[in-house]
């Protein structure tokens, strides 16, 4: 790709996430590592663990594992799904050239894409191809450190995917179904790729006569065991928690829908 359109898209990804995005000749963080050191060497990984253990898991393992799992899967899902999603992008990252930075904090904050290559929608396979042999080899060495199943990795990185793609269109004000039909051909191609074997599921929630889709995750993160349980119904879990019933989380998915499209038209009018 060239070196301006991948720059290009790297700004993109920092004006929609937290985290750093660099590619192509831009610098390289400094203090990241490439994924195939992290897949080689437990001692990193390990060491990503323990971060999170003695910080914002609060010494809970489960969390943790989970969280592990979470951060080294949601990179890629912004830098895949949201060019995607946003512009029509579809990019085949070379996973040998991929560094990314993790933070004492416990997350990772900065990722060097390398460079990549865009192609034709129809070319999903390769992309998806690309994705596993990312995120494969780090999630199998994930579960030696922390003990967090290949398949439960997984089905947080598909997950994150669907999500990061249809927030995206709700806090954009773009079109949701239309932002779910451009990310399922990738999501379909990684389950078939990575061999896991499951359909991710996503309710269709009426918000004030506007249909939106809202995927409801196939994993749970466990942020309940660490969260300060607020005063809601559904106290410290995700509204699009697993472990819910469609009557637990029906009224506090519409409100926080209903506060997300408030706060993202206050933003947009900015």
């Amino acid at each position: 790709m060239a070196a301006s359109r991948m720059a290009d898209i790297s700004a993109e990804l920092a004006g929609w996430s937290r985290r750093e995005y660099r590619a192509g000749a831009a610098p390289i963080p400094e203090g990241s590592v490439g994924l195939d050191a992290l897949a080689r060497d437990p001692a990193l990984l390990g060491a990503w663990f323990r971060d999170l253990l003695d910080g914002r898991a609060h010494r809970r393992r489960d969390f943790a594992r989970a969280a592990l799992a979470s951060q080294l899967s949601g990179w890629m899902a912004e830098a895949v799904a949201l060019p995607l999603v946003a512009s029509g992008r579809l990019l085949v990252l070379d996973p040998a050239a991929i560094r990314l930075r993790w933070n004492r904090d416990g997350w990772i904050d900065a990722a060097h894409l390398g460079g990549a290559e865009t192609v034709a929608t129809e070319r999903v396979d390769a992309a998806a191809d690309a994705v596993v042999r990312a995120l494969d080899p780090i999630f199998v060495a994930a579960r030696a450190v922390s003990g967090y199943g290949r398949a439960a990795s997984w089905r947080t990185a598909v997950d994150a995917l669907l999500i990061q793609a249809t927030n995206w269109a709700r806090q954009t004000g773009a079109d949701g179904a239309a932002a779910l039909a451009a990310v399922e051909p990738l999501v379909a191609a990684v389950i078939e790729a990575a061999e896991i074997g499951f359909e991710p599921r996503v309710d269709w929630v009426d918000c004030d006569g506007t249909t939106v889709p809202v995927p409801i995750k196939s994993v749970c993160c466990l942020v309940y065991h660490v969260r300060d349980r607020p005063a809601s119904a559904i106290g410290g879990y995700c509204q699009v928690c697993p472990l819910l019933s469609e009557e637990e989380r029906a009224l506090p998915l519409l409100e926080g829908l209903r506060d997300e499209r408030r706060l993202a038209g206050q933003v947009r009018a900015r």
